[in-house]
C-alpha cells in the first residue's frame, strides 16, 4: 500500500473515470471500420434474443457469427450499448 499524506486512510484514489469505457475517440462500436453492425441494430438484436429469438437465426439475419451474437447477448461486445 503506498502511503498518502493528502489521503489519511493510506488508499490510492481511482481516476474520476472508472466506468471501464474507452475514451470517447475511440472506436468502439459502428465507428470501428470493420463493424457490421450499429447501436440500433445492436439494440434491436438484444430485444429479440429476449423475445426468444435464436442465436443462429439472428446470425444468420444480420451477416455476423454466432459468436458475435452470443457476445452481445452476454455483453462482452458492444457493453458500450
Amino acid at each position: 500500500m503506498i502511503e498518502n499524506a493528502s489521503n489519511p486512510a493510506g488508499t490510492i484514489a481511482l481516476p474520476a473515470d472508472t466506468s471501464g469505457l474507452p475514451a470517447s475517440g475511440s472506436n468502439i462500436g459502428s465507428r470501428h471500420g470493420r463493424s457490421k453492425l450499429t447501436e440500433a441494430l445492436v439494440t434491436v438484436i438484444r430485444s429479440q434474443l429476449a423475445s426468444g429469438e435464436r442465436v443462429g437465426d439472428l446470425a444468420v439475419r444480420y451477416g455476423v457469427s454466432q459468436t458475435t451474437i452470443s457476445f452481445i447477448k452476454a455483453r462482452r461486445n458492444w457493453r458500450h450499448v
